[in-house]
């Protein structure tokens, strides 16, 4: 009976080893992931405010063409 016991100590730490290595792979990727999404998120915040200042500008040279105001179209003579 010791000797079954024994051997079923060792297949119990075998697996236990076997599942650390295996959660050990886990939380590698599942950092690696983690690296992913944060660098992803830091790209998209950037773009969001690269956009915003983007159509800032658009709305500053559409408030600059509605003040100028608009020209007559010369007269044939001056074209000649």
């Amino acid at each position: 009976m010791g000797i079954k016991i024994e051997e079923r100590a060792r297949e119990i730490l075998k697996r236990l080893q076997q599942l650390h290595g295996d959660f050990s792979l886990f939380q590698e990727s599942f950092n690696l992931g983690q690296k992913h999404l944060r660098n992803a998120q830091a790209a998209y915040a950037d773009a969001g405010e690269r956009v915003a200042r983007l159509a800032t500008q658009v709305e500053q040279f559409v408030q600059i063409k509605e003040e100028i105001p608009e020209s007559r179209p010369l007269p044939s003579s001056t074209l000649r």
